[in-house]
């Protein structure tokens, strides 16, 4: 595994954690996401991750 590869694992697991606090503020309404829904949560979510990947992807080739 290069060291380019692994800056980006420290990437995906920050952005695990902060998506699942993130979902679980939003499920408990807790602030300060409380006024979010579980929709807008989850595309929150899922574009933040895309660009990661698309950025990793970048930067790869």
């Amino acid at each position: 595994m290069t060291l380019r590869k692994l800056h980006y694992a420290h990437y995906y697991l920050g952005l695990s954690i902060l998506s699942m606090l993130l979902f679980t503020c939003t499920t408990l309404n807790l602030e300060p996401f409380k006024q979010l829904t579980t929709m807008y949560s989850t595309a929150i979510v899922v574009i933040l991750f895309t660009l990661l990947t698309v950025i990793q992807s970048i930067n790869d080739s």
